[in-house]
């Protein structure tokens, strides 16, 4: 189906290996992840599965790719800009290779998925729907052309719990030959059955590509125990070395004493010899410790804390919905305090976001210092600046440059365009900001969605070790019952409950 043989594929721009010698055939039904941090080529490789071309641009390849599949279909993580402004029905009807179609499985689909089918012959533009229903859209598209291969990045960031389970089950049962990049450890661990992990060690200035045909969870545990044991292997070497030199260093200082105080001119050639062994000695242990292990390093670390934040009391209240009609129909009550968690849920489509940029709107009127990371990065983000320029509005630089190197960034990356940056790398600029903004309130729309499933818990962590208010939108299952103290689910008619205190 598809074979790789010392695959390398590097960035054109600055050198940097992206795949580093990936040998690997990815047979028919398998289902292969990939994964790795953020910026470190899951994306390009999944593009290069599908055509050279795609990366021909920014990237240079050496090696052999056989692509023996009948048809693929690729599924990008964002909708190209430029279609938002079609009509639903046009948006269809351009995606539409006649000779392949089935229109019968298309409606099929789109009724197991949930998607009404009266909308393919919408004219509202493509922009009025949700990320998830955008997502189900170009899925059925692209399923309704009957591929043999499918090409899926980061497939469940703009889906419901609902919509992600349906997807689950769909790729479990199917017969195609799926390959996807993803951030939902929940997904990835119901779906995978092979794994590809891109890595980028020694502050990212040396790649690795390891393979696997494990599971997800057995990979992770597997990794984890080889992690531990190569940690073991390499103290115990240099607790060993150190342990043998400091005898050496003595022995050779007592031997050079005696050197300079000796009078008799036997013992001094002896003493002489036997310094020549020791440095010789010195030699060896110093190039037997170039084949040591290398003490490993988690690329997965979010060294980042919320330590200058004043959180307001407790006992504040900042909000309260008594009765509010919101834009897309519900009617709400919700009172927010001050050092509330509160995480809002629900289906694709429903309002969530209109939702928190309506109590961003609120908090902003009132005075308070809030911090804003958005579904849609571009709302905030000028793509032709640098991650710099973006965290310039604080006024201060040093500290930015720090908080980019601890999440990661390179030298080169930190210079780059943000256009030239991953979406999770995106992500983390916002978590540089909210630090180094100190806002008391943190208003969050899916911020797990593009970060890499093994850095997740670190983020949960931070969240959840922040003292001050958050209230956030988010289908990412771990997230939501992590750091949410208050568990809203917004329905079609209004806001309710589910767990903790209203």
């Amino acid at each position: 189906m598809l074979t790789f043989e010392h695959l390398t594929i590097t960035h054109k721009k600055d050198n940097a290996v992206l795949i580093n010698d990936l040998t690997m055939t990815i047979n028919a039904c398998d289902k292969v992840a990939i994964i790795g941090e953020e910026g470190c080529g899951k994306s390009t490789l999944l593009s290069f599965m599908r055509e050279e071309s795609a990366i021909s641009s920014y990237a240079e390849v050496s090696g052999i790719c056989r692509r023996n599949y009948r048809r693929v279909a690729y599924l990008p993580p964002f909708i190209d800009p430029t279609l938002l402004t079609l009509s639903i029905s046009d948006f269809i009807d351009r995606s539409i290779d006649y000779t392949a179609f089935d229109y019968g499985l298309f409606y099929q689909l789109a009724h197991e998925l949930g998607f009404d089918s009266k909308r393919f012959e919408d004219e509202s533009p493509l922009a009025v729907l949700s990320g998830g229903e955008k997502f189900k859209l170009q899925l059925l598209l692209l399923l309704a052309h009957e591929p043999d291969c499918l090409l899926l990045d980061e497939p469940t960031s703009d889906l419901d719990f609902e919509t992600i389970t349906w997807l689950i089950g769909f790729i479990q049962k199917s017969m195609l030959t799926i390959i996807f990049v993803s951030h939902d450890d929940y997904f990835l661990s119901q779906t995978a059955t092979r794994i590809i992990h891109l890595e980028q060690v020694k502050k990212r200035r040396e790649s690795k590509t390891h393979t696997s045909k494990m599971g997800y969870k057995d990979y992770l545990d597997n990794r984890k125990k080889n992690f531990h044991h190569q940690e073991r292997l390499a103290t115990e070497q240099e607790r060993q070395y150190q342990k043998d030199m400091t005898k050496l260093n003595r022995t050779m200082s007592a031997v050079h004493h005696a050197l300079n105080t000796t009078k008799d001119s036997t013992a001094g050639r002896l003493l002489a010899k036997k310094m020549k062994n020791l440095k010789s000695r010195q030699k060896r242990l110093e190039r037997e410790k170039d084949d040591f292990y290398d003490k490993p390093a988690s690329t997965e670390a979010i060294e980042l804390v919320f330590s200058a934040v004043e959180p307001l009391p407790k006992t504040k209240q900042l909000l309260s919905y008594d009765q509010h009609k919101l834009s897309s129909g519900q009617v709400i009550d919700l009172h927010i305090w001050g050092q509330d968690k509160i995480v809002i849920t629900g289906k694709n489509g429903i309002g969530k976001t209109l939702l928190l940029k309506d109590i961003r709107n609120q908090l902003t009127q009132k005075g308070y210092t809030v911090s804003y990371m958005p579904q849609d990065y571009l709302e905030e983000l000028d793509e032709n600046k640098t991650a710099l320029d973006f965290l310039e509005r604080t006024r201060r630089r040093a500290e930015a440059r720090t908080l980019l190197a601890k999440l990661q960034f390179t030298p080169q990356e930190i210079q780059h365009p943000i256009s030239n940056l991953s979406s999770g790398q995106k992500a983390k600029l916002f978590f540089c900001r909210m630090v180094l903004d100190e806002a008391q309130i943190l208003l969050l729309d899916e911020p797990t969605r593009h970060l890499s499933p093994l850095s997740q818990p670190e983020i949960r962590q931070l969240f959840r070790n922040y003292t001050g208010c958050i209230i956030a939108v988010s289908h990412d299952y771990h997230f939501i019952h992590e750091v949410g103290d208050s568990i809203y689910q917004l329905t079609q008619n209004e806001l309710t409950l589910l767990a903790g205190k209203p």
